[in-house]
């Protein structure tokens, strides 16, 4: 139960050594890229979905519509002065920090494979919560990004995607967030694998420096107007979620080498090929 909380492998005591990529046979290397190209297809096929959306409910949102009343906001109404522009040096600072973390370890391509997958995922349904509602956002008539109304909503996935076009009205939930805190659940997972190349004394501190970041990101998004306290709330309990439901399915996966289960109830519903997807994603 702890290794499924914390997002840990069991496979972990029994990988201590792990064959280079070059020592791989052919179709071993083709399988790779394989993972590879859908783990990359799916984290750009999801953020593309996203900012398609995000061009299209921007041209529909009205800045002129009371705000929300919002718990958050007004506890942390004293830091408002806060730049605008720190959720998104939080968000790289934490991205930089646990690359590097990750780059470290041995099951480097597999971590980052699973980030892609489950970012990508993440993104996907924010697509639909930021479209099927929409709410006043909590800046209100000072955000002043606004989406050209002739503008291809196609195109305009484009330019969100690329950062040219900022939006103001995608709101229920916070991608920040979210993606803040799926890089320190992978990094954890790291910290609990075998063939790791950090020292020991230092897996404590990054850990600690990574969420440090995340809680911080955390409470500026919400201080500076960024999203509404529920927009954190929801991105931190879907992202968890997410990456246990994975843990979950890489767990029996594992277990279903090893005992007999029950293979008419994993295929009620897909459910055997939705294991049998991922535990294909985390072969080494």
């Amino acid at each position: 139960m702890r290794s499924l909380l914390l997002g840990d492998d069991p496979r972990a005591s029994h990988e201590a050594s792990y064959e280079p990529l070059l020592s791989l046979t052919p179709e071993r290397q083709r399988s790779t890229f394989r993972q590879n190209c859908l783990a990359v297809g799916a984290l750009f096929a999801g953020a593309y979905v996203d900012a398609v959306m995000q061009s299209w409910i921007d041209r529909l949102h009205d800045r002129h519509r009371d705000l929300l009343p919002d718990m958050g906001i007004d506890a942390l109404s004293s830091f408002a002065h806060l730049s605008h522009d720190l959720p998104d040096v939080l968000l790289v600072s934490v991205t930089i920090l646990s690359l590097v973390r990750v780059l470290l370890h041995r099951r480097r391509v597999t971590l980052l494979r699973r980030y892609a997958v489950l970012q990508g995922l993440i993104l996907f349904l924010r697509s639909m919560t930021i479209s099927v509602t929409r709410l006043p956002g909590p800046r209100g008539p000072s955000c002043r990004n606004v989406m050209p109304a002739d503008l291809n909503p196609l195109l305009g996935g484009v330019l969100v995607l690329t950062r040219q076009i900022l939006t103001c009205g995608d709101v229920m939930f916070s991608g920040h967030t979210s993606a803040m805190v799926l890089w320190a659940l992978i990094t954890n997972s790291a910290d609990r694998r075998a063939g790791d190349h950090l020292p020991s004394r230092l897996k404590s501190p990054i850990r600690i420096a990574i969420w440090a970041l995340v809680w911080c990101g955390a409470f500026v998004i919400i201080a500076t107007r960024f999203h509404y306290t529920v927009d954190v709330i929801v991105a931190v309990m879907l992202t968890c979620s997410m990456v246990w439901l994975y843990t979950a399915l890489v767990q029996i996966g594992v277990y279903r080498t090893k005992v007999e289960i029950d293979d008419d109830r994993l295929e009620a519903g897909g459910f055997g090929r939705v294991v049998a997807l991922v535990s294909w994603l985390e072969r080494e």
